[in-house]
Parts: structure tokens; C-alpha cells; sequence
């Protein structure tokens, strides 16, 4: 790939990959940051990965292993996106069921639904989960639905000090003038 020399170049490529999505596509992403792969994340993407092509379903399921969710100690957790069912302490038996019930017939598993811990309801939609409520995900907020993390650097862009931006050597400069703006993560609390 070559050098992004400009916003520009950076926002065409973002507009080329947005361009090859199909937004109805069944994605599969599996946080792989450190603390999901100390719960077993590595065998669960690669279990998916094996049932998607086993069954022939790689045309209609894309499985992505991303970057941390920030949810660790639930790890390793699976959002099935479009519709953002998050699931939680995913292990390999578990993955012929999701794939069944969950992205081939669209039935939600219950028991691995979180459950808030207020009201004892089962949350079945990650963003609906309080952890992420007082979140706002800035750089890596399409986390798993990105082709790499260009696309949601470009997306932030805007926010972004561009003379820091156009100051970047490279990616791992970016990214730490990102880190230093906005966190760690690429998450900023809220104000609520």
C-alpha cells in the first residue's frame, strides 16, 4: 500500500473501502485484544472461521478478528453485526450454535447475553450494555466492520488536529498522536 501523503488520500481510500461493503452482510467480529486472547479468542476465530467455509457461507458471513472491545473480563466476546448481538465468554463448542441459531436463523441465544446486574434483564444488543453506555468510541468505534484501522482513523479525521495528522511519518505516528488526543483505546467518557 502506498504512503497517504494527505486527508485527502486518506478520506479516498476510506470512501473506496466503504464502497466494497455490503451493509446487509452477516459479520462476524471476535474481540483478539490481549484480554479475550487470555480467554481463548485465537481458537474461537479460527473455529468460525473453519464452520463459515465447512458450510459454505463465506459469501454470506465475513468473520473478523478485531481489536479490543474494551469488555475484557466477559471475553472472549463475538458481536454478529449488522444487527450488533454481542455474546460473552464465547468458547469453541459454542460456535456451531451461533452459527446456526443465531447468524444462519436469526434466533438470539439467551444464555450468553450479558445480564445487567441492576435489573437482572438480559442485554441482547452490545451498545445497550451499560459498560459502553458512558462511552463515546472515537477512533476504533466501527471496530470489526473497518478493513484495517484506516477506516476508522479516516472517519475521525475531522476531529483530529490535522497539523498532528499531516506531521505523521507513518501509521504507528498517527496513532499515537490519536492515543495522545483521545486515549488509549480511542474511547472518550461522555459527559452524562
Amino acid at each position: 500500500m502506498p504512503t497517504l501523503k494527505s486527508v485527502g488520500e486518506l478520506e479516498s481510500l476510506r470512501a473506496s473501502i466503504l464502497g466494497k461493503r455490503d451493509p446487509q452482510k452477516a459479520v462476524i467480529t471476535i474481540c483478539n485484544g490481549t484480554g479475550c486472547h487470555a480467554h481463548g479468542c485465537v481458537g474461537v476465530t479460527e473455529a468460525f472461521r473453519e464452520a463459515v467455509k465447512s458450510q459454505g457461507l463465506e459469501d454470506k458471513v465475513d468473520v473478523r478478528a478485531t481489536g479490543c472491545h474494551g469488555f475484557c473480563e466477559r471475553g472472549p466476546l463475538v458481536v454478529i453485526k449488522p444487527k450488533g448481538i454481542l455474546y460473552q465468554r464465547v468458547r469453541v463448542k459454542d460456535v456451531p450454535e451461533i452459527l446456526g441459531e443465531t447468524v444462519v436463523k436469526d434466533n438470539v441465544i439467551e444464555r450468553m447475553l450479558y445480564t445487567d446486574r441492576a435489573s437482572g434483564r438480559k442485554i441482547e444488543l452490545e451498545h445497550e450494555v451499560p459498560f459502553y453506555q458512558g462511552q463515546q468510541r472515537l477512533v476504533l468505534g466501527n471496530n470489526g466492520l473497518s478493513h484495517g484501522y484506516a477506516d476508522g482513523i479516516a472517519k475521525q479525521m475531522q476531529q483530529v488536529d490535522r497539523w498532528e495528522f499531516l506531521h505523521a511519518d507513518n501509521l504507528h505516528d498517527l496513532i499515537a498522536a490519536l492515543e495522545k488526543q483521545y486515549g488509549a483505546h480511542g474511547r472518550a467518557r461522555s459527559s452524562k
